[in-house]
């Protein structure tokens, strides 16, 4: 669904902006499947493996894959770290930063 894909993909940069994190591309597969090609997806590996960034933000991990095998690979690369956020995450952060302010 492409209003979903947009809403996840807005979190994921409200967290990245919430936490000062440069993004340096976005990857969105919206109209994509399981079973089908994912250009994007492609990309995004290799950018990884040229360490173009050592973050990917994500709103749950099956939305970059649920391949166990690219998963594995995925994990075990020591230049990349994941960060799984939602909206609940994002409105603790908020409140967290919003109790810090006021005790400055």
């Amino acid at each position: 669904n492409y209003s979903t894909a947009r809403q996840q993909l807005e979190t994921c940069r409200e967290f990245a902006r919430a936490s000062s994190l440069k993004i340096v591309d976005e990857y969105v597969d919206a109209r994509h499947s399981v079973g089908m090609k994912r250009p994007e997806f492609e990309r995004m590996l290799i950018d990884a493996g040229t360490r173009r960034f050592n973050i990917i933000v994500t709103e749950n991990f099956d939305r970059i894959t649920r391949d166990l095998t690219t998963a594995a690979m995925l994990i075990s690369m020591p230049s990349v770290r994941f960060l799984v956020v939602s909206d609940r995450v994002i409105e603790e952060f908020r409140e967290l930063k919003k109790r810090h302010r006021q005790t400055i």
